[in-house]
């Protein structure tokens, strides 16, 4: 019987650790809510110096990621498109910045939130069945009181306890029974651990981001709105379930189940998607309902929440078509594409984009594609030297670039 408890306890003790502190477990919706209210009740109290550097850490990496996949595009995401001084063109470009910004700042305060870097704010609890497979049974609401139950009915079920012999005798015949003794073939797992809390970061971005916008009725803030939103969502419809093995001898008969954020790569792709197959919304033509005015000049004719017309809220969305980026715009300070690099590799794993960028960022828009030669230094050669330093060597190599002359 002692040997039976010891090892419940070692059992049990491999899936506490995992799960989120008594002071995290309160992390009900109105708590959430209350503690987002407390520190944004004033209209410029966001700037608080535990959320700002979480703030800016998103923006960051929306921006670093737009770049990325605009690379070889005739808009190539420049900083200037983050920049909230004036009014942004509400076109296709616009929408992908906000809709990233909004998802980079999800992704920030969300990683920060389950790293423990923000006060009062942790990871989520499981709220949904606290124990299931395919059948999604549930047991109870208490997480911690169903992961003991299910270590005891691993420990139960265990072929070498001697108070399991009927139970492995059935397993042996096919009749693998989960923890409620429902029988299907399947590996059990609870849900435990701590997932991410998305929903605390879903919060914050909307708090921060909507406010900017959000006291405008008319089209421009209508689209600003669902191209935030469309970035939260991409963030939560990306989470990812993560499981890890326990069970006797790494005989993984029972799995602990977390969801958790992607790479902010993976959010960028599906924002990339979300871009190619962006809608117009065109009200000026009598489809829409909205109708076009300036908040600001008092020529708002009927609010944007109540008349907007119907779109999927993860699609993105315009109201105008994007300039000839091909060509220098003095207004906007849009520099066209000349002098812009351009590749021609055409080894595995190069992209459209960039096998046609050539054509697109110069032939296509009336320039010569040109190539320069120019020296390039690096590290090389690079040794461990005891102790304890790296010493390297500065190699001078020539590289072959093509761009629009």
């Amino acid at each position: 019987m002692v040997a039976m408890l010891v090892l419940l306890a070692v059992l049990t003790a491999s899936l506490v650790p995992s799960l989120c502190s008594p002071a995290d477990s309160a992390t009900t919706p109105s708590f959430w809510s209350s503690n987002i209210n407390s520190m944004f009740s004033g209209e410029n109290s966001w700037a608080t110096s535990a959320l700002n550097e979480h703030l800016a850490a998103g923006a960051q990496l929306a921006l670093d990621h737009c770049q990325e996949q605009f690379k070889w595009d005739r808009w190539n995401c420049p900083k200037s498109a983050f920049s909230r001084r004036g009014l942004k063109p509400a076109n296709q470009e616009t929408a992908f910045v906000l809709a990233a910004t909004s998802a980079g700042v999800v992704h920030a305060v969300t990683r920060s939130c389950s790293a423990g870097n923000l006060p009062d704010c942790g990871c989520r609890m499981p709220t949904g069945p606290a124990t299931g497979s395919a059948m999604g049974e549930t047991d109870g609401d208490d997480p911690i009181l169903a992961d003991l139950k299910t270590a005891q009915q691993v420990l139960t079920n265990n072929p070498h306890s001697r108070r399991s012999t009927a139970a492995s005798t059935s397993d042996q015949d096919g009749d693998k029974n989960d923890v409620n003794g429902v029988s299907h073939n399947k590996k059990k797992w609870v849900w435990s651990g701590c997932s991410d809390h998305v929903a605390y970061g879903e919060q914050v971005a909307a708090k921060f981001l909507d406010f900017l916008v959000k006291r405008g009725n008319d089209a421009w803030a209508y689209s600003s709105l669902h191209n935030n939103r469309a970035g939260r969502l991409a963030v939560r419809e990306s989470l990812q379930k993560h499981c890890k093995c326990h069970g006797v001898s790494g005989s993984c008969s029972l799995q602990t189940c977390w969801m958790a954020v992607p790479s902010f790569a993976r959010v960028a792709a599906t924002l990339r998607r979300h871009y190619d197959h962006a809608v117009r919304i065109d009200f000026e033509s009598g489809h829409g309902k909205l109708v076009l005015g300036n908040s600001a000049s008092g020529l708002v004719q009927r609010s944007a929440d109540r008349t907007a017309p119907s779109v999927p809220a993860e699609k993105l969305v315009f109201l105008e078509e994007s300039p000839d980026y091909c060509k220098i715009n003095n207004t906007t300070g849009w520099t066209g594409t000349k002098g812009r690099t351009c590749s021609r590799n055409r080894g595995e794993g190069v992209g459209r984009a960039e096998r046609r960028s050539c054509k697109e960022l110069c032939r296509a828009c009336g320039h010569r594609v040109r190539r320069q030669t120019r020296q390039v230094s690096r590290h090389c050669q690079c040794s461990f030297q005891w102790c304890c330093q790296v010493k390297c060597k500065t190699c001078v190599e020539t590289v072959k670039e093509h761009f629009c002359g």
